[in-house]
C-alpha cells in the first residue's frame, strides 16, 4: 500500500477526532440493501439474474473554535455479488478538512483529503471491474497580510499527492505557489487577483511532467436573492519535449433563490490533466465518468452545469432538474471526450415520514481519437418509496431501469434492478 494512503487514513482520523470532540451537526447513517438484477453482467447476450447486496456506513460533521476548523463527510460501501458477476468491492467516498489557525490569523495551514470512484475506461460499462478510486491529499500553508482595512495579500503554497488505487499510471505530485490580492469593495462584493505557478510530476510517466501558470481576476457579489462570481484570465501548460499550450480561462457561477424557485448556473474553461481532473468536486452529473482518467496528458476542459429546484407545483412536492455538458480535449494525444445529459427527480411527500420519488436521466457520450466508434447513450429511470420512523430507522423499496445503446454492440444492454433497504440515521 502506498505511503500517501497511510497518510490519508491518519488525516481522516485526526478530522474525525476533532469533529466528534465537540461536534456541530454531527451524524451519520447505516444502510443494508439487497436486490435482484435481471442482467447482472450488463450484457446483450445471455443475461444472468443475480442477488446483489450492499452495506453502507456514512459519517459527517463539523467543528470550529478559535484555533482550528474541521469537517468530515464520508460514505463507505461494501458491494457483494451472489453469482460473482462482478468482483466484490469496497469503496470510500467523501472528503475531510482540517485547518489550524483562524481566517483572521496572519498564518494558517489547511489539510484536505478526498476520495472518489471513477470509471477506469470511459467507454466501458459501469461495473466494479471497470472502477478505480482517486485519492487526493493536500497541505496548504498560508501567510496573510492586511495592507488596509479592505485589502488583503495572501501568499500560499499547495503540496498535493494524487493516487489511484488500481493503477499508478495517472498518479501525480504537484507543488503550487499562489500570490493573491483580495479587496472587499463593499459588504456584498469582493475583488480578487491571483497569480499561480505549479510543477506537476507523474512518477510513472516522466515525459508527461509539466509546469502550469495562470493569472486570473475574480469579481463576486452576494445580494438577497442573487449571487454570482465571474473570473477571467489566462492559463498555460508547458512540457520540455512537447512545448507549451495556452488558452483563456474563465469561471462563471450564478445562483438565484426566490423561495419557491432556485437556480444555479456554472460554467468554466481551464487546463487540467488526466490525474487531477475536476479535483473530486461534486457536480450535478450523477452518471459514471472517468473524469479525465484516460491515458496521461493535459486536458483543455470546458464544463457547464445548470440546476433548478421548484417548490411551486404543489405543497407536498418538489421538482429538481439539472443539465450538464463537458468537453475534454487532450492536448498532446488529440483524444476528445464529450458528455452531455440531464436528469429530473420528482419527490412527493405523503407526510413528513413517507415519500415517493420518481427519477429519469439521460446522457450521451461521444469519443474521437483512440476511442472512435464507441459512442453510447445511457438512459435510467427509478422509483423509490421511503418510510422514516421516529426512532431514526428507515425502510426503502426501489426499482431501477437502465438502457444503454452503444455503437459497439457488446456494450449495449438493458437491466432492471428491484430491491429493498433498511437504514438507520443517527
Amino acid at each position: 500500500m502506498k505511503k500517501s494512503r497511510n497518510f490519508g487514513k491518519k488525516l481522516l482520523l485526526v478530522a474525525i477526532f476533532s469533529s466528534t470532540a465537540e461536534a456541530k451537526n454531527f451524524g451519520g447513517h447505516i444502510f443494508v440493501s439487497t436486490g435482484e438484477s435481471d442482467n447482472a453482467e450488463k450484457t446483450i447476450v445471455d443475461p444472468v439474474s443475480e442477488r446483489q447486496d450492499s452495506y453502507e456506513l456514512g459519517l459527517s460533521g463539523e467543528y470550529d473554535n478559535s484555533f482550528l476548523s474541521t469537517s468530515i463527510d464520508y460514505s463507505g460501501t461494501d458491494n457483494r455479488f451472489a453469482e460473482n458477476s462482478q468482483r466484490d468491492q469496497r469503496y470510500l467516498e467523501g472528503e475531510s478538512m482540517l485547518r489550524l489557525g483562524s481566517p483572521t490569523d496572519p498564518m494558517d495551514i489547511e489539510f484536505n483529503h478526498s476520495r472518489k470512484t471513477l470509471l477506469s475506461s470511459p467507454d466501458e460499462i459501469d461495473i466494479t471491474n471497470n472502477q478505480d478510486e482517486r485519492e487526493i491529499l493536500s497541505a496548504t500553508p498560508r501567510i496573510k497580510k492586511h495592507i488596509s482595512d479592505a485589502d488583503l495579500l495572501v501568499v500560499s503554497a499547495d503540496f498535493s499527492d494524487i493516487n489511484f488505487l488500481e493503477s499508478d499510471i495517472n498518479d501525480s505530485e504537484r507543488q503550487t505557489a499562489i500570490l493573491a490580492w483580495n479587496r472587499s469593495s463593499s459588504k456584498i462584493s469582493q475583488f480578487n487577483v491571483q497569480l499561480q505557478h505549479a510543477d506537476v510530476k507523474f512518477p510513472s510517466s516522466e515525459n508527461a511532467n509539466y509546469t502550469y501558470t495562470a493569472a486570473v481576476v475574480t469579481y463576486a457579489i452576494e445580494l438577497r436573492k442573487l449571487e454570482y462570481t465571474v473570473a477571467a484570465g489566462y492559463n498555460r501548460s508547458e512540457r520540455e519535449t512537447q512545448g507549451s499550450f495556452g488558452k483563456p480561462t474563465y469561471t462563471l457561477s450564478v445562483g438565484y433563490n426566490s423561495g419557491f424557485n432556485s437556480f444555479l448556473l456554472m460554467g468554466s474553461q481551464a487546463i487540467t490533466d488526466s490525474s487531477y481532473g475536476g479535483g473530486n468536486i461534486r457536480g450535478v452529473n450523477q452518471n459514471p465518468t472517468s473524469d479525465g482518467r484516460f491515458r496521461v496528458d493535459q486536458i483543455q476542459r470546458r464544463n457547464a452545469e445548470l440546476s433548478w429546484t421548484n417548490k411551486f407545483l404543489c405543497i407536498r412536492c418538489t421538482m429538481r432538474m439539472s443539465l450538464h455538458q463537458s468537453n475534454d480535449d487532450y492536448v498532446v494525444l488529440h483524444d476528445e471526450i464529450r458528455q452531455q445529459g440531464g436528469r429530473v427527480d420528482f419527490p412527493y411527500n405523503f407526510c413528513t415520514q413517507s415519500s415517493l420519488t420518481l427519477g429519469y436521466g439521460v446522457s450521451e457520450h461521444k469519443f474521437a481519437g483512440t476511442l472512435t466508434g464507441r459512442d453510447y447513450q445511457l438512459d435510467s429511470a427509478s422509483i423509490q418509496y421511503r418510510y422514516l420512523f421516529n426512532s431514526g430507522m428507515s425502510v426503502r423499496l426501489f426499482a431501477d431501469k437502465e438502457n444503454r445503446e452503444s455503437d459497439s454492440g457488446a456494450r449495449t444492454y438493458d437491466e432492471t434492478f428491484i430491491g429493498a433497504a433498511l437504514g438507520y440515521y443517527f
